[in-house]
């Protein structure tokens, strides 16, 4: 995987549960262990409303996990 150096930095991070090639809760675990970043906020969505996945991405430092059948809401970015 090709590593990235980001001009700015995100306020939160949105990732999906499943994608290709890494999972969010891997893209969580990256995130939540480098001293760069570990601060940045990360949500987990998934379609799958499977606790083992719950529990795996609160362990590897999720600040949130939506599950898109039971979440009904609007996201508002603040400046």
């Amino acid at each position: 995987m090709k590593k990235r150096q980001l001009e700015k930095e995100p306020d939160v991070i949105i990732t999906d549960l499943m994608m290709p090639g890494i999972d969010g809760i891997e893209l969580c675990h990256r995130i939540k262990n480098n001293i760069n970043t570990s601060h940045i906020p990360v949500i987990l969505l998934t379609a799958n409303s499977n606790i083992e996945n719950e529990e795996r991405g609160y362990r590897e430092g999720a600040d949130a996990l939506y599950f898109r059948s039971r979440f009904i809401g609007t996201f508002y970015w603040l400046e």
